[in-house]
């Protein structure tokens, strides 16, 4: 019978346990990963480029296809909201 304080008292423990669970799951990736630092693949600038293309190109496509949607989405509801008031 703990109440409102007993509820505060269980998510402000759960929260040290997420802290501690965080704590150690870092110190497992620092203590084992050594002082090796990531190596990430060189691309040319010509490359970068290309991808950064692609991406822009398949970003653009997909932001016509949510305007398409929510035209066609508000298109609908203009045409409901008419024939019930006709």
């Amino acid at each position: 019978m703990l109440g409102y304080y007993g509820k505060i008292s269980n998510q402000f423990n759960l929260s040290q346990i997420k802290k501690r669970k965080i704590r150690e799951f870092k110190d497992v990736l620092t203590e084992s990963s050594g002082d090796a630092s990531p190596k990430f693949k060189q691309f040319s600038s010509e490359e970068l480029k290309k991808f950064k293309d692609r991406f822009r190109k398949e970003a653009a496509q997909e932001y016509r296809k949510e305007i398409q949607k929510r035209l066609i989405v508000f298109g609908a509801i203009i045409i409901i909201i008419w024939r019930i008031i006709t």
